[in-house]
């Protein structure tokens, strides 16, 4: 009950243990603040990911690496605008008939700690460090106040939402892994087992939609008590009223029937050369529920009279309930208006907040009220502004509900974009395209279009991450819209090719150095070769003329010992637990794997810069080392048969590798050991 950054609520708590997964949902969303800022301190992220410059390839190594081991999806409305990204995590788009998704929460899952963020902030700079925002932050602990009747709302509120979302149309996609996090979530639940019944303090979870109403639910939670004042904060009003459904009408019903009662509504407030500007419109103080009830309209300042730097916009949402004894107060995304708090049978915004209950004389009490600010008398010569929401200016065309969704999925080594289409919805006139591929996939113009388009891709080391839609409307306007695009399984995802750039050799002294965190490892190298740090780990391999014999014995020995000790690292990362698909797949195929090392020690021999024995002889003990891993072991949580597959795809891959290389005579001792090494296994 205290202000605080919004952003701190991401980072873990003590002894939270390694990110499992994240599902937030919002209204508007800037995919580099999310990425950046919010994923970035979930996953422990040292930093911003920079688009240019050497330093910044060991973060874009970690940020992969730790992708690949957690679940992040967010769930956004449809019309929201989504650009580029990288597609280990999930963006997913969610319709809502006649409204909006426009509550902003998260569930963020650590190995040993659970934490719910329920607010007013989108997942945007303005929302998370500029505006005025209301959040609460809940932890599921064995100790929590909160009980269990609360969480399992939660967990079905945000089931509610995900079930909006389109089935997959392959074995894996982007709707089945956000479920895994709600599972997950349920399962926490129950281990936890959180209290059957509170204290004096009493709080309570309001999800509204269309035809569920947020003010029934205030009054259900309030029982039979019937409170005197009303306190309503909002950035935004219905512009005229909506009679029965009117929300300030609403809200003042809940005042008792007699006696001295009282409600305060409390605007955004603008200061301007010509004087003071009210964002709200006029006659709001008019929609009360009966005359009786004394009304009063006061200003909330932006602090533009106190200098542009000291500007904070109201976003925050808030309606609070006195009695003489207890304290209701509401907070989250709804804002006070018919669509916010539900009050419209058949249209309305898909809402989340979150309602707090103690006696009015408490240390709580006190903190709760003093969120709403006094707020600053108008006048009767106050101008008044009907202003709409600049949320919905920011959000785009949505596209029209024929484009279901669409996806990027590997069939063997073939890449495909699947486009699920609804004949019935979709115009008549239609093309896609992708952005940084340069190519139209397709151009519609009349008629039959299959439910599920497979599309080929040519490069699979140069894949979209969304594409464009331009349509023509019934009225012959034509429109451009993104669609979002997600991969049916991230662990088929190929390496960045910013990555490729990073030599074997760097790869292997990386290894070799034994260091926890290759990534730390591999960024403490590239500074030093870079010159940007005092680092002097970094020693470039002594060369080996494959035309000459092995006349330095020292240089030899020293770099067998670093492949050997290389080896011996990455046989201890294969071997520690992989909890996803995608996890195994990065282990298996990233920067510093057994995939990468088989293709660049090849491409080294090819290229005349390691000898035709040496690249034998490691290739034989990289499979060695593969085949050392207890693979059932390691994967246990994973489906065996999937890894059954992944490890032969990856030894088919060793293979690809090695049959690059020039053949050895064939009575050489190598060969030998080159097929012992295959026949070598350990569990599979």
């Amino acid at each position: 009950m205290s202000e605080q950054k919004l952003l701190d609520w991401w980072l873990p708590p003590e002894g939270a243990g390694d990110p499992v997964g994240c599902l937030a949902t919002s209204f508007t969303f800037d995919t580099d603040f999310f990425r950046d800022e919010c994923l970035g301190r979930f996953i422990g992220l040292r930093g911003a990911i920079a688009e240019e410059g050497v330093g910044s390839l060991a973060q874009i190594n970690e940020l992969e690496e730790r992708l690949s081991e957690v679940s992040a999806s967010v769930l956004v409305d449809r019309s929201a605008s989504v650009d580029g990204r990288n597609l280990r995590w999930d963006v997913i788009p969610v319709a809502v008939a006649g409204g909006l998704l426009h509550a902003k929460t998260a569930v963020l899952i650590w190995q040993n700690a659970v934490r719910v963020i329920i607010g007013s902030a989108n997942l945007t700079p303005p929302g998370y460090r500029y505006q005025r925002e209301f959040a609460v932050a809940l932890d599921l602990t064995a100790d929590t106040p909160v009980t269990k009747t609360f969480w399992e709302d939660y967990a079905s509120a945000m089931g509610s939402i995900l079930s909006l979302v389109p089935d997959d149309i392959t074995d894996m996609g982007p709707k089945s892994r956000a479920a895994s996090i709600l599972d997950q979530l349920n399962s926490r639940i129950e281990q936890a087992d959180p209290p059957k019944r509170q204290s004096n303090d009493r709080i309570g979870l309001v999800f509204s939609q269309p035809g569920t109403s947020a003010v029934e639910q205030i009054d259900s939670f309030m029982g039979s008590l019937r409170p005197r004042r009303l306190r309503a904060m909002s950035p935004f009003w219905d512009s005229r009223d909506q009679g029965s459904a009117d929300a300030i009408r609403a809200l003042t019903g809940l005042l008792a029937q007699r006696g001295e009662v009282r409600a305060e509504l409390l605007v955004p407030l603008e200061a301007t050369a010509s004087g003071s500007l009210v964002h709200a419109p006029q006659g709001l103080d008019k929609r009360v529920a009966r005359a009786q009830i004394e009304v009063e309209l006061l200003g909330i300042s932006d602090g533009s009279d106190s200098g542009e730097l000291d500007r904070r916009r109201l976003h925050a949402k808030a309606v609070a309930f006195e009695s003489d004894d207890l304290l209701t107060i509401m907070v989250g995304s709804s804002n006070m208006t018919a669509a916010g708090l539900g009050l419209h049978k058949h249209a309305g915004h898909i809402e989340m907040n979150v309602l707090y209950s103690t006696p009015l004389k408490s240390r709580a009490a006190r903190e709760l009220r003093a969120l709403l600010p006094q707020g600053i008398s108008l006048t009767a010569e106050t101008s008044h502004v009907e202003s709409e929401d600049p949320e919905e200016e920011l959000n785009l065309t949505p596209l029209p509900l024929g484009f279901v969704a669409a996806f990027l999925h590997r069939t063997d080594d073939q890449w495909e974009v699947l486009l699920h289409l609804n004949q019935q919805k979709l115009p008549k006139q239609w093309s896609i395209s992708a952005p940084g591929v340069g190519a139209t996939l397709i151009n519609h113009t009349d008629g039959h279009v299959e439910e599920i388009t497979r599309i080929g891709l040519t490069d699979s080391r140069n894949l979209p991450q969304l594409l464009s839609v331009t349509w023509v409307d019934s009225e012959g306007d034509a429109w451009t819209a993104d669609w979002v695009l997600n991969v049916t399984n991230p662990a088929d995802l190929p390496l960045d090719e910013r990555l490729r750039g990073i030599s074997i050799d760097l790869i292997v002294q990386a290894l070799a150095q034994r260091n926890t965190n290759t990534s730390t490892a591999l960024e403490r190298l590239l500074n030093s070769l870079s010159g940007d740090s005092g680092f002097e780990d970094y020693e470039q391999p002594s060369p080996l003329d494959p035309l000459k014999a092995y006349d330095d014995s020292r240089a030899l020995l020293k770099r067998m010992g670093m492949y050997g000790r290389a080896l011996d690292e990455l046989e201890v990362n294969l071997s520690r637990p992989v909890s996803t698909p995608s996890a195994l797949g990065w282990r298996l195929s990233g920067l510093v794997s057994p995939t990468r090392l088989a293709e660049g020690w090849a491409d080294q021999c090819v290229a005349g810069e390691l000898p035709l024995e040496m690249a034998h002889f490691l290739l034989a003990e990289l499979m060695l080392t593969i085949n050392r891993v207890n693979w059932p072991l390691v994967t246990r949580n994973l489906d065996q048969e999937y890894v059954i597959e992944e490890i032969s795809d990856l030894k088919n891959r060793w293979d690809a590798a090695y049959q690059l290389l020039p053949l050895l005579p064939a009575d050489h001792e190598l060969n030998t050991y080159i097929s012992a090494s295959k026949g070598y296994q350990n569990g599979l």
